[in-house]
């Protein structure tokens, strides 16, 4: 079991599992910083509380799967702006296309992820002959997800396709997103402190993510906070609802 890392803002890969479970029950073995106060208003605002109760659930499942599997995945960033998405270092390409994914694709797609699992080193560009073992997504979702969802241009979508190639994160043919599963990667990273604001036709989310960053010379797993904004907006496609993200912005405190 491996996990990200927060170095510049990553989570660790390379603590063991059983350890890190160990030390995580073991308040006297986690050093856990108080983390720095974040935005929410004046004292006497609110969090904005929608009419439909799971409208902010699936707003809270929505950041969860964000932060664990871009923000603090070793392809994604803790930065996000939709307009320049292919600027940074992160590829939310291969966070979508992955076999833990940024996003609930579930509410995308009737075919399940245990489906698009395929266990045989043969798929066509031969990328899976060490791991023997591949998954497959449909481009047309993908691409959906980048660009409703995650509000790219198709011109990012193309440049973050090409990159992702080129690092071999993932590769495109036969109308396909071909990637190279990585089953053993895990993330610790949790959310709270959420406070919700309207912003015209957006809404503006501030929280804490709190997660595992590194193993010390004592043995101690220390625990390192990030204070995000998000700018989120609900979209109604086909009828349905989808929260979509505009920004995300972080402040390691």
């Amino acid at each position: 079991m491996t996990m990200n890392r927060i170095g510049t803002g990553k989570l660790f890969r390379c603590v063991c599992g059983l350890l890190v479970a160990a030390l995580m029950l073991s308040a006297s073995a986690v050093s856990c910083g108080k983390p720095e106060q974040i935005a929410t208003g004046s004292a006497s605002e609110e969090s904005y509380v929608f009419e439909d109760e799971e409208t902010g659930k699936s707003l809270l499942r929505f950041l969860d799967n964000y932060c664990k599997w871009y923000a603090a995945s070793p392809y994604g960033d803790w930065d996000f702006d939709s307009s320049r998405a292919a600027d940074g270092d992160g590829n939310i390409l291969a966070c979508i296309a992955s076999s833990k994914p940024c996003v609930d694709w579930s509410l995308y797609s009737d075919r399940s992820m245990e489906d698009r699992f395929v266990e045989n080193p043969y798929d066509p560009r031969g990328w899976a002959a060490q791991s023997n073992a591949y998954y497959v997504f449909d481009e047309k979702t993908v691409e959906f997800i980048a660009r409703e969802i995650f509000n790219l241009s198709e011109g990012d979508i193309d440049r973050l396709a090409i990159s992702g190639e080129i690092k071999r994160l993932f590769y495109r043919q036969n109308e396909k997103y071909y990637t190279i599963s990585d089953d053993n990667l895990q993330s610790l990273v949790e959310i709270s402190s959420v406070f919700i604001r309207p912003a015209g036709d957006r809404y503006t989310v501030t929280f804490i993510a709190s997660g595992v960053s590194e193993q010390n010379d004592e043995g101690l797993v220390r625990v390192e906070y990030h204070n995000c904004t998000a700018e989120m907006a609900l979209k109604t496609i086909h009828g349905r609802e989808y929260w979509t993200l505009y920004r995300f912005d972080s402040k390691e405190s």
